[in-house]
């Protein structure tokens, strides 16, 4: 395992040509490649901003590394892209404190897919945070709002387990409900969350009887099954 260095973004803008019309494939900060070697102690510090990329900041093959006080924001309204995608092998990844503005529906503001023990804290996007085929992290005080969904964990066939869900807020998204959990994903810890105004459910538990979900404490308006609370 190979140790990087900290960049300090101090203040300064990376911008790329991605727009509406022209989403392209660029990324703005990329760690790690899908092959070895694997890095560590990557550090990201802003504050600073991305912008006008397909994916604001991508890691892989990257472990024990953190973004901090970092803002994205996206120009495709109409692709799939991504503020901040953080995919195996690795782990122990922290983002914490990070803006994502995304224009686009079909947007994803964090993804955490197939890399565990990653803790997300404090971020703040107008858009979907996704974990899938990803346990044992910790996602506290987020918020992810105005999108198609809010929190998500294990959607695609992709189950999440024994993830720490606690005192994130999710409002005014439009089809893939506030926090939700899919099927086949166990073990999840819901607490004092807050949910509100968001479209089918505020909170919904896709495994028959929340299987051993734990949600207790949390505040909303529309849930899919009483095991919610």
């Amino acid at each position: 395992m190979r140790s990087v260095c900290t960049l300090h973004l101090d203040g300064h803008n990376i911008i790329g040509s991605a727009s509406e019309t022209a989403c392209n494939s660029s990324v703005g900060i990329r760690v790690g490649l899908p092959v070895l070697p694997m890095l560590s102690q990557v550090r990201v510090l802003g504050t600073g901003t991305i912008s006008n990329f397909f994916i604001g900041f991508r890691a892989q093959n990257s472990a024990g590394s953190f973004v901090k006080f970092v803002t994205v924001t996206g120009a495709c309204t109409n692709f799939f892209s991504f503020g901040f995608q953080i995919l195996g092998p690795g782990g122990q990844w922290k983002l914490q404190e990070n803006v994502v503005r995304e224009p686009g529906l079909t947007s994803e503001g964090i993804l955490l897919q197939n890399i565990d023990d990653n803790d997300l804290v404090r971020n703040d996007v107008n858009d979907t945070i996704g974990v899938f085929a990803s346990n044992n992290n910790t996602v506290v005080n987020n918020v992810a709002s105005d999108n198609q969904g809010g929190i998500e964990f294990g959607f695609f066939g992709l189950p999440s387990n024994n993830n720490e869900i606690h005192a994130n807020t999710t409002t005014n998204n439009s089809t893939g409900s506030g926090l939700a959990i899919d099927v086949g994903s166990t073990g999840n810890n819901v607490t004092g969350n807050s949910a509100f105004n968001n479209s089918p459910f505020d909170m919904q538990d896709n495994n028959p009887g929340c299987d051993n979900n734990k949600w207790q404490g949390n505040h909303f308006g529309i849930a899919n099954q009483p095991c919610i609370q």
